[in-house]
């Protein structure tokens, strides 16, 4: 998945000829266009030359600098919206590097646009933010400035823009979860992209619906969706979209248990990043070949394809991909049950994190840490990060719900492991004490004899009294662990539930919305030709909401069958 130009995901670059369409696509008087196409073909120059291994952001701030000093021999909006571009650009150069700075250039892009009315810039400016907050994992931000940026970009009626917007705003309920608000806002920009047949945003939108599935474990319709995007680039020769798509099928392969399908992708996907110089797409290629390593149980190969991907970041300064890799690594340690490595390295990923903001990568490394500490019975390391876990998560999705249950099972795994500890020390010292007390009584009663044989009794009488006391408090315990189990797990069971019944509900209701709007377009087409195409729209839309309500009501019988026999628990076990 990438972030419309010139924004890209942290996992995906664009070309640099992309990277220049802020700046070339304006249609000034002849005078006018000499010094932004000036400014233009520096840029290029300097990007085409170097490729992608000389920085960036030197260039274009000798171009800002160039156009300061035009300013006073063209109209002060032309200069100052060229400015809003190339300050705009600058922030995409730092979104890997240093999101602070970012942030700084796109609220600059943004301030000096709305100062000149430049609403393309104003739009621009907006989308940075919002790319900068996508990145630190804070979704609800990211979102409210995509939006904000959507409704400029109407307002503009610059339908790549728009595309790109919805294509954003969908790669923010993607993250969160949300596959049905996700679906909807990569269908809308696929429709403005089919509209101006933009095929490379039509190859994008096909990816991104294709990691949906994936995400839903539906591997066909994934590589169905996969495949469509890359026979599109493969079109195109769009060797930058292809890494991606090879990237995906790779990846679609990996969860499928394929990993000789994975690794085939994932070399197609390094050959043509080494070809085309995209040393950030060489990095995740490295990262991927690790994970598939890992899965084969070669700890050795996964850990130098690690450190091959670290050592690319760090020369590029790419920190949040650090951050990922150090977790990958941590992980690996952790297998091989090296958990002081897996400590060290999991708390230099959440270092990093930290420095960069990335709430996402914080949680993840938390989540790490906590279970790394627990396996080394450092219960109390464990809680603690346990909590930052919890308290990220609340952070990243803001939902009282899950921040309830979260709680609740941490604190009640934190106690069971507790009590269990304390109840097994306590039975040992009690089996202790009665087995040296038994043995002073047959050693009293050896010498003393029979005279001694009541106090024998009385002491193991006594001896019996404080036993049975004792288990009848373990089993007391037991009990309430029980109950806790089941309370716990009722709680998780009627979470799951809802979320399998929710979600093909929420596809029944998107496609009911949009088989409304395909009937209203009926209605107003004016050829018998767009009618049909759009009825075989409506159609499809129709075929779906049949398909999903009739995979709401399987979901209600298997549910009811499973309860039946006991056996609901194998329903969540097997679509797990």
């Amino acid at each position: 998945m990438c972030l419309y130009g010139p924004f890209a995901s942290w996992s995906e670059s664009l070309p640099p000829v992309q990277r220049l369409d802020a700046v070339n696509n304006f249609n000034f008087p002849l005078m006018k266009k000499v010094i932004v196409l000036s400014v233009a073909c520096i840029l290029f120059g300097v990007l085409v030359l170097s490729g992608q291994d000389v920085k960036i952001t030197d260039s274009l701030k000798k171009a800002l600098q160039q156009v300061e000093l035009q300013r006073g021999n063209v109209v002060p909006d032309l200069s100052d919206s060229t400015r809003a571009n190339i300050i705009y650009q600058l922030s995409f150069e730092y979104r890997s590097s240093n999101l602070d700075t970012s942030l700084s250039y796109a609220q600059q892009a943004l301030s000096l646009s709305q100062t000149i009315n430049y609403l393309k810039g104003i739009g621009n400016g907006y989308n940075g933010i919002g790319v900068v907050y996508w990145y630190r994992g804070q979704y609800e931000r990211a979102l409210e400035y995509f939006q904000l940026s959507l409704q400029i970009r109407q307002q503009t009626g610059d339908k790549k823009t728009i595309a790109g917007s919805y294509n954003n705003i969908g790669l923010i309920y993607h993250d969160q979860g949300n596959h049905p608000e996700a679906l909807k806002n990569y269908f809308s920009s696929l429709k403005l992209y089919e509209e101006m047949n933009d095929k490379e945003g039509i190859a994008q939108e096909y990816s991104n619906i294709g990691t949906i599935y994936s995400d839903q474990h539906n591997p066909q319709e994934a590589l169905k969706f996969a495949n469509k995007a890359k026979d599109i680039r493969i079109a195109l020769n769009d060797k930058w979209g292809l890494t991606e798509s090879y990237s995906n099928i790779g990846l679609i392969n990996f969860e499928l248990g394929n990993y000789i399908g994975a690794m085939t992708n994932y070399n197609e996907a390094l050959k043509l990043r080494i070809e085309i110089g995209d040393k950030e797409g060489i990095a995740i290629s490295y990262n991927n070949f690790g994970d598939v390593y890992k899965k084969e149980g070669n700890y050795k190969k996964a850990l130098e394809s690690y450190l091959k991907a670290l050592d690319i970041d760090r020369e590029m300064g790419l920190r949040k991909s650090m951050a990922d890799v150090y977790l990958s690594i941590g992980v690996l340690f952790e297998e091989q049950n090296n958990l002081q490595e897996a400590v060290r390295y999991e708390t230099m990923a959440l270092a990093v994190a930290q420095d960069v903001g990335a709430l996402d990568y914080m949680k993840k490394a938390y989540g790490k840490l906590a279970l790394a500490h627990a396996k080394m019975k450092d219960y109390k390391e464990a809680y603690r990060y346990k909590v930052l876990h919890e308290a990220a998560s609340d952070s990243l999705f803001n939902t009282e719900k899950n921040k309830t249950l979260l709680k609740l099972q941490l604190q009640y795994d934190y106690d069971k492991k507790q009590l269990s500890d304390s109840l097994r020390f306590a039975q040992e010292k009690e089996l202790a004490e009665v087995r040296l007390q038994r043995q002073r009584a047959y050693t009293i009663g050896g010498i003393a004899g029979i005279g001694l044989t009541a106090l024998l009794l009385f002491v193991v009488y006594r001896n019996y009294s404080r036993q049975r006391e004792a288990n009848r408090i373990l089993k007391e315990t037991q009990q309430q662990l029980i109950k806790s189990e089941k309370m716990a797990a009722f709680g998780v069971m009627a979470s799951r539930v809802a979320h399998e019944i929710q979600n093909p509900l929420n596809f029944v209701n998107n496609f009911s919305e949009l088989s409304q709007e395909q009937v209203r377009e009926i209605i107003t087409k004016s050829t018998e030709s767009q009618c049909q195409d759009t009825a075989k729209a409506l159609l499809e839309s129709l075929q779906k909401i049949n398909h999903h309500g009739k995979r709401a009501g399987n979901i209600v019988r298997q549910l009811q069958e499973l309860s039946r026999t006991g056996k609901a628990q194998k329903f969540f076990e097997e679509g797990s």
